[in-house]
């Protein structure tokens, strides 16, 4: 799964587990997000605007190009390859 130069708003995920997605230009504006997973995943030109992250587990993961803005992290776990 790609996603490119895409905004969410309003949604809520959670207990979801993602691996190998190519995740960039997203935006996500006033979303939670819980107990999400991510392996093998190049996040790039990430906006976050009025987020809640929690429980996230992000293991050998590439961030680049992260904005946060208004966003609460917490339980948020990063990882080297296991």
């Amino acid at each position: 799964m790609e996603m490119n130069d895409t905004e969410l708003s309003g949604i809520e995920q959670s207990g979801t587990e993602l691996s190998g997605i190519e995740m960039s230009g997203i935006e996500l504006r006033d979303t939670q997000l819980r107990g999400l997973e991510l392996r093998d995943t190049p996040l790039c030109g990430i906006e976050l605007r009025g987020t809640q992250l929690s429980g996230i587990e992000l293991r050998s993961i590439q961030l680049c190009g992260i904005e946060l803005r208004g966003t609460q992290l917490c339980g948020i776990e990063l990882r080297a390859h296991s």
